[in-house]
């Protein structure tokens, strides 16, 4: 089985493998293929991991051109930051000016970069077409649903991973069960937009005023009083201003270039200093799952259903893939997502036409955008979309994975 990964000259990449976790995690496939546009960090990263490869018995390639690197994989791992980190720092600053929160995934911020960079998630897409038609797209892309549906779109079999319920289920198990007790949840709605509801232990439901008290690290998600259940992360983060924080573009370009120097002096098998939970709690252990070499994963996955792609429990195994059996929705939960699956429709038919008036139609059902600031975040995805009034929007189709 082959593994292409999207995005592989990222220095990041490198924690994929770093510690063992080839052998644990990535013995399933026999070839890996790391693609990326930057040959000299190709080359940083493929000595990084070598090591790590040959001890778990995988052959290493790299390769610049997306097309000879798909050639043959079963399994497409698509990390790749598309608009790059200059994008996200764009968006920031832009939202920092006024005053509104900061986000590649949720706000202006998810409907900016699915306007900016859709074009180039439709090139990669015909490149998959022409190079392993049926391969299986692991998709990481922000925002994570709009892009999975793009894919989905041309015509490829895609999942969304992320790692954000599974860390919140966990941390949750570990406030609220003792040792011998078993949590049971369930997950509904879209990804970092998704809610974990019907909590029970041994089979005992837990009211909110068992999760109200919680004290939850920034990490995981939180404690919601209006679905009264618990909320993804980034939920939360957008509706406390005390955690907006502009900077982290910035931020993560200073680790990515000390990351990068590190590679360049020959540290191999460096694991960097950017904590990269999504590898661990989500990427790894489903590609073992997929090729067999865990006999069973219990997860979140983000799949198309019913016209969008929903973030819910699955059941992985050997390159098969089964619902899980949750409870249904309650009320409070539903009405929830019922407002974000409206505004997920809009922004869709917003990426299909993009226009002014398609913009201030998504913006208007953005439950996260208060409706005293939504005049001035239309304006806002005008700037940064480069759709000016009274013009017609120009897409751009350059791939720049």
């Amino acid at each position: 089985m082959k593994l292409t990964i999207i995005g592989g000259s990222s220095p990041f990449t490198v924690n994929m493998f770093a510690n063992g976790r080839a052998t644990r995690f990535l013995r399933g496939f026999t070839q890996i293929t790391l693609q990326g546009r930057n040959a000299e960090n190709l080359r940083h990263v493929q000595a990084a991991v070598a090591a790590d490869c040959a001890t778990a018995g995988i052959r290493l390639h790299t390769e610049t051109d997306t097309t000879r690197a798909l050639i043959g994989a079963d399994v497409v791992l698509v990390q790749a930051r598309f608009g790059g980190l200059e994008l996200r720092a764009e968006i920031e600053q832009c939202c920092k000016d006024r005053g509104l929160f900061a986000d590649e995934t949720l706000g202006i911020g998810g409907l900016v970069t699915a306007l900016r960079v859709q074009d180039q998630w439709r090139a990669l897409a015909d490149c998959i077409h022409t190079a392993c038609p049926s391969a299986m797209i692991v998709n990481m892309i922000n925002p994570l649903s709009l892009s999975c549906q793009i894919l989905h779109g041309a015509g490829l079999r895609t999942i969304g991973l992320c790692e954000g319920p599974v860390t919140t289920a966990r941390y949750l198990a570990s406030q609220l069960t003792a040792p011998d007790e078993v949590l049971e949840w369930s997950c509904a709605g879209f990804n970092h937009r998704s809610y974990i509801h019907g909590l029970k232990v041994d089979g005992t439901p837990l009211g909110f005023r068992h999760l109200r008290p919680l004290q939850v690290p920034k990490n995981v998600g939180a404690p919601d009083p209006e679905s009264r259940a618990i909320v993804s992360k980034e939920v939360a983060q957008c509706r406390d201003t005390t955690r907006w924080h502009y900077g982290r573009a910035g931020t993560v370009a200073d680790i990515r270039a000390k990351a990068l120097r590190g590679l360049g002096n020959g540290a191999a098998g460096l694991q960097t200093s950017r904590a990269t939970p999504w590898y661990d709690d989500a990427v790894l252990p489903f590609l073992a799952a997929w090729s067999g070499q865990q006999e069973l994963l219990m997860t979140t996955l983000n799949t198309f259903d019913r016209g969008l792609f929903r973030e819910t429990r699955f059941a992985v195994q050997k390159t098969a893939l089964a619902t899980v059996a949750q409870s249904v929705p309650e009320p409070s939960v539903a009405r929830c997502i019922d407002r974000f699956e409206t505004h997920e429709k809009l922004s869709l038919a917003c990426l299909a036409n993009p226009s002014e008036r398609t913009i201030d139609q998504a913006i208007a059902c953005d439950p996260l955008i208060p409706d005293a600031q939504k005049a001035n975040a239309v304006g806002a995805v005008l700037q940064i979309a480069r759709i000016y009034r009274g013009k017609e929007y120009r897409r751009r189709s350059k791939i720049s994975a």
